[in-house]
Parts: C-alpha cells; structure tokens; sequence
C-alpha cells in the first residue's frame, strides 16, 4: 500500500482479491478492508473502480506521503473521492497508514521520519506474547497519528468534503486525544483566512461531524475529551483485541467511560456513529 512499485502494486491487487473473497465468504458480516496504493493516480483510480466492481465494502489509504506527491484536496484525486461517493463506500485511514517504526526496507517510508525514535529508550522490539507483532513504543504510539491528521487536515481545509458531501471517511486506531484540537485550530484559521477571501460552507470541526469517524483507544478518557471539544458524532467503538491497546475486554473498558456521559450515549458511540462507515446496515 506505501510502496511505489510495480510489484506493490501487483501485491495490493492480490490482496485485495482475498479481502473481496473473504468479505463475500463471511456474507458480509465480516469485512476485510480493500487497500488502494496511492503514488499512482490512474492505478488508483482503477484499482478503485475494479474493486468497487468486485464489492468492496471499504478501503483504506497510505498518509506516509502526499499521495503522487500532491495534496489529496488535489483536483486529480477529484474522481477518486468522486467515485467512492458514487458507491457509498468508506475510506479510512489505519495503524501504519503513515509507516510502521519496526519497519527497516528502505522503500518504505513513516511520517514522520524513522529517525526520530531511534534511541535505546525509544527503541521497542514485539513483545513476546499474543498480537505482539507490533512495536509498541514511546514514540510510535505518541506519534502514529501525525501523517493521518495532515492528510485529514489537507482534505477538510482543501474543501474535499465540501465538494463530496456525502464522502465517508474513517480514522481507525489512531487514537482521538488529537482530534479535538486539531478541529479547534482548522476552526480558528478558518475564521482568520475569511479575512482574506477564503471562505468554507461549514466549520471543518461540522465537515468532520458529517463525513468523518474516528476510534478513541480505550485507555483514552473519551467523557474529558468530551467535555472539551464535543464532536459526540465522530467517535465510534473499535478494538484490536487481543493486542494490548484493544484490551482483553474492551466494551467492558468503553462502558466505564460510557456511564460517566448522557444516558443514551452507549447507542450512538456502539451503533449509531457507526453506520457513516457501514451505511449498508
């Protein structure tokens, strides 16, 4: 998926033959995510027609780097956010999206560069238990989320959203502390930059609660980060389990934040929320 290559390519086309077969052997209860590798428009875009054909029921993006070097608000990816409207179909944006830190082939890359966690007290190699392929270190998990909310930030401020109203889009296992600051500032400079013509039909902290979903880690204090920058539409409930930040039991772990907010906060978080990224249920 991040790799600009012929033979990546050819591997993310393999893949996603097994993801479409899977999800339709699973009768669409279970969903494996198709992956579009970006550094080429027209693959993309055919990539994404072809499985869309195919039945897709969502696909996840690379944010290691601007996709074919440009901005995703970027009008050659106009008919790639065009199509996925047309369809209905959700795009997200995962965990290693932007790079994984125990990666070492130089042809993959992680935004922000692999340097910055090299150190010993920074270096972390896969724990030695179930789902612990993983390199869960200081640094990644604080950083992990930085190429996705460039990408998030460059859609909403370059007025994707605003062109491709009904565009669903996801950011999954990222962590969600960020958002609500990230929401403030695209608002704020919004306001600065309608003093020198720049103008949006809504604030981007409204594009985001309309077209755009994201899955608090359950370690994270979801009623605080309530309390300071609401958007009680865009988070949704996920887990990785049994890998460590998914937890052993995490609608348990949810549910002790959930009975500190509004009754009734339980449906939207485990099952409202989350029809923009399953609209066929």
């Amino acid at each position: 998926m991040r790799i600009d290559s012929d033979a990546a390519r050819r591997a993310c086309r393999v893949y996603n033959d097994f993801a479409i077969d899977w999800t339709k052997s699973a009768g669409r209860r279970a969903r494996a995510v198709a992956q579009i590798n970006m550094a080429n428009p027209d693959w993309a875009v055919a990539e994404l027609e072809r499985v869309l054909k195919e039945g897709a029921l969502a696909v996840t993006l690379p944010c290691h780097r601007p996709p074919a070097g440009v901005s995703p608000s970027h009008s050659i990816w106009d008919p790639f956010w065009a199509r996925l409207e047309e369809a209905n179909v959700p795009a997200t944006l995962h965990l290693g999206a932007s790079g994984l830190l125990s990666c070492r082939n130089p042809g993959d890359e992680m935004f922000p560069e692999f340097g910055w966690g090299e150190s010993e007290t920074l270096r972390r190699k896969p724990a030695e238990r179930g789902g612990g392929e993983e390199a869960i270190s200081p640094y990644f998990m604080l950083v992990a989320h930085v190429g996705p909310e460039v990408f998030l930030q460059s859609m909403v401020m370059g007025k994707v959203f605003e062109r491709f109203p009904r565009l669903r889009f996801g950011v999954i296992e990222l962590s969600a502390e960020w958002v609500g600051a990230a929401a403030e500032r695209m608002d704020s400079w919004t306001d600065f930059m309608a003093k020198v013509g720049v103008t949006y039909e809504m604030k981007p902290s409204e594009f985001l609660k309309r077209n755009v979903r994201v899955t608090p880690f359950w370690h994270e204090d979801l009623p605080r980060i309530i309390d300071r920058y609401g958007l009680e539409d865009v988070w949704v409930f996920s887990t990785d389990y049994p890998h460590l930040e998914g937890s052993r039991d995490p609608i348990g772990k949810f549910r002790k934040h959930l009975d500190k907010l509004p009754a009734g906060y339980d449906q939207r978080f485990f099952v409202d929320n989350n029809r923009l990224l399953f609209p066929d249920t």
